[in-house]
């Protein structure tokens, strides 16, 4: 069979692979979906074996497909490594993709990314937020550069995990909870407390429900969200207690509408971690990243 595989058809055989849908691949690759069917069919023709198939409404990879999509993912990384391996960080164009958990993008990266689109103004920055679990996985996919994590900092078989900064967590309040004026809050007096927290996957959170429970302590009802917007306000609210990470917290604590309580438990240790896979080579862009990060975080 001779070798004949288009990168732009792989490209699109990679979006539809993610996203198991004709119609938005082709509204995420900006084609009509009659050239995204178009050039899975001639990418099917190439490689002589169906792709996917449509199962009532929903669409599915093949075995074939399935076993295709790693190396479709590879040569797509190796492609993108040439043609940065080619060009200075401030001259070079592509693509940088960073995946990071809510509360990095809103509240840490910013500041960087402002730097970084100085010295590499024709990178083009995407910023996917996601949870551990779905960012750990999109880098071993190759579908992500660099990963930014609120974790414990730990080496993965074959990911790196950097530690960057320690994050302080703070357990929060609206500023007329009786918690508010003691002068101490312990581990006991929350026996009862309502709580709203991050999902059941976050390291804070983990670590908070183990030092609780290691002492019997039982809180009253608990909320759960993904957003820390919605969090705050419904703290604000007076619905319950919180544990966030100070910097999320930071503008409200100074305008006074949430209140940073005395807490006297054990710590609870997190810290801003970049991840990145182990065979991963590292562009010029991507060195300017590492270098902005370095210098603006790591203490």
């Amino acid at each position: 069979m001779a070798l004949d595989l288009n990168l732009r058809w792989l490209q699109t055989f990679a979006t539809v692979a993610d996203l198991l849908n004709f119609t938005r691949a082709a509204e995420s690759l900006g084609y009509a979906q009659s050239s995204v069917t178009g050039q899975i069919h001639a990418l099917e023709d190439a490689v002589g074996e169906p792709l996917f198939e449509r199962l009532g409404k929903r669409v599915a990879l093949t075995e074939s497909g399935r076993r295709l999509r790693p190396y479709a993912t590879q040569i797509l990384s190796l492609a993108r490594e040439a043609v940065d391996a080619t060009q200075a960080a401030e001259t070079a164009g592509g693509e940088l993709r960073i995946g990071a958990a809510e509360s990095l993008c809103a509240f840490r990266l910013p500041a960087v990314f402002r730097q970084f689109r100085v010295r590499c103004p024709r990178v083009q920055t995407n910023l996917q937020a996601g949870g551990c679990s779905e960012l750990r996985e999109a880098l071993r996919r190759g579908t992500l550069d660099f990963a930014l994590f609120l974790d414990e900092p730990h080496d993965e078989p074959d990911l790196v995990m950097r530690p960057l900064v320690q994050e302080p967590i703070s357990l929060v309040a609206y500023p007329w909870h009786p918690l508010a004026s003691a002068a101490a809050v312990l581990p006991e007096h929350l026996a009862g407390e309502p709580l709203i927290h991050t999902e059941a996957q976050s390291p804070y959170r983990i670590q908070f429900d183990v030092e609780l429970a290691a002492v019997g302590v039982k809180p009253g009802s608990v909320m759960e969200f993904n957003s820390i917007e919605a969090i705050k306000q419904c703290v604000m609210a007076g619905i319950g207690l919180a544990v966030l990470p100070y910097i999320t917290c930071t503008a409200e604590f100074e305008r006074g509408s949430l209140v940073q309580l005395p807490w006297q438990g054990p710590d609870i240790k997190v810290a801003t971690v970049l991840g990145y896979h182990r065979d991963k080579w590292v562009s010029p862009a991507m060195a300017v990243f590492l270098e902005i990060l370095q210098h603006t975080w790591v203490k």
